[in-house]
């Protein structure tokens, strides 16, 4: 059984994370290191640890650490090139080489809509690269006729591991025995990557070769005869090997797509990183006001996209010596937000996100936010805006002194919570 409080480290403090960072720039260190974080406001990390510590074992020390003042904490001190944040998780290799090549040290994302079995297995197979070791490589072959059934691994993908595991097979059933028959192994689940499949493919056409070969010794000992089982075998496995082939193409289509849209949006939160150091350098503003914050497109969903212009947003907006006071809290996006950020100019936007943070982060006493109710119309002694939750509808200043100037507005709940509604012009008296 695994224990995982003995096996994975959890990162509580910072000088946990001053710990881990003392070994991670250790130049003999000999085992590479995973870190993964944690969604923000949870704690409990998208990849699935128990696997994540059943496949690596003793190749890697793993990590888990909050995304929050701690994460902050190892980008200052690292950093922002080789930080992890928002769920994603990364491999550092053993020794300090990586310090000068970030690209050494891979970044694995996970999206709240990831398939965290898929994740999982991208993070272990990136530690296997790191460490030199290739991944442990099982193949399953499997062929049925109507009296048997046979199950054959080998390990590894190559032709000769697969014929001499066929050929052990097939000798050790020929062989006469007085036990009971096992009962049939169930046929295996379809292979998940390419390499599998392509293993597959592989191994079944050497069984297809194998079983037509015997076909015809049968023959040419019984001419004019046939074997009805061995063509059963045969014909069983063209159907698999048609089958497999058709999920290898369809996995390549899915994976190259995924795979370009994942580094589409690694590269562009990748520049985004380098700009926000580059304008704190100068002492400017990190969000660029020639330029959308983001990309929406590259996200699976435009609220995701809002979510991480958020993020960034705060990371420029608040200093570095209140962020542990002013953290990024837990806050909903009403179902009109992202799509009313659509006619604004790229100066709006940025402007928007800046108010955004200063409301999520307790800063709505600021005069230019001029925070209020909003009230059912502008006729004096107006009740303000009450869902049937009790939430109450405020108004904040985003522009001023200027045609159309936009407002934010947001309930506040019951509870403190801040739910976003949308970005409004100033004459806009509803929700």
């Amino acid at each position: 059984m695994i224990t995982m409080q003995k096996q994975v480290d959890h990162l509580h403090t910072t000088e946990d994370v001053a710990r881990l960072a003392t070994v991670l720039q250790d130049p003999s260190r000999d085992i590479p290191v995973v870190l993964v974080s944690t969604p923000s406001g949870s704690d409990k990390p998208r990849f699935l640890m128990e696997q994540v510590v059943r496949d690596l074992g003793d190749t890697a020390l793993i990590n888990v650490i909050p995304t929050g003042p701690l994460t902050f904490y190892l980008s200052d001190t690292l950093g922002d090139d080789f930080g992890v944040y928002a769920g994603a998780g990364r491999v550092y290799p053993a020794g300090t080489d990586w310090l000068e090549d970030r690209t050494l040290a891979p970044l694995v994302l996970a999206y709240p809509n990831s398939d965290n079995r898929e994740v999982t297995n991208k993070l272990t197979r990136r530690t296997y690269e790191v460490a030199g070791r290739p991944e442990a490589f099982n193949v399953t072959v499997t062929s049925g006729g109507r009296t048997t059934q046979h199950t054959l691994i080998a390990d590894g993908p190559d032709w000769a591991t697969v014929m001499k595991a066929v050929t052990e097979s097939h000798e050790a059933r020929q062989q006469p025995t007085d036990t009971p028959p096992a009962a049939a192994t169930p046929s295996p689940a379809a292979p998940t990557t390419r390499k599998k499949m392509a293993a597959e493919l592989e191994a079944l056409t050497a069984e297809i070769g194998r079983q037509q070969q015997e076909i015809n010794r049968l023959n040419a000992v019984q001419p004019g005869t046939t074997n009805r089982a061995l063509r059963d075998q045969v014909a069983n496995l063209q159907d698999l090997i048609t089958d497999v082939r058709k999920e290898a193409r369809d996995a390549h289509v899915a994976t190259a797509a995924a795979e370009a849209k994942l580094a589409a949006a690694l590269a562009a939160a990748k520049e985004n990183g380098r700009r926000i150091a580059r304008s704190a350098k100068k002492g400017g503003n990190a969000v660029s006001t020639t330029e959308r914050p983001i990309p929406i497109d590259m996200f699976p969903t435009a609220d995701a996209a809002a979510r991480h212009a958020i993020l960034l947003a705060w990371v420029d907006r608040i200093p570095a010596a209140e962020k542990t006071e002013r953290p990024l809290p837990e806050y909903r996006l009403g179902a009109g937000f992202t799509d009313s950020f659509e006619p604004l100019t790229d100066t709006q936007i940025t402007k928007a996100l800046r108010c955004v943070v200063d409301i999520l982060t307790g800063r709505d006493d600021l005069a230019a936010r001029r925070v209020h109710p909003l009230r059912t119309s502008d006729a004096g002694g107006a009740p303000a805006w009450v869902r049937d939750d009790g939430a109450v509808c405020f108004r904040a200043s985003i522009e001023s002194n200027t045609a159309s100037a936009r407002r934010l507005h947001y309930w506040k709940l019951s509870d403190g919570t801040l739910e976003l509604i949308r970005i409004v012009t100033h004459d806009t008296f509803e929700p």
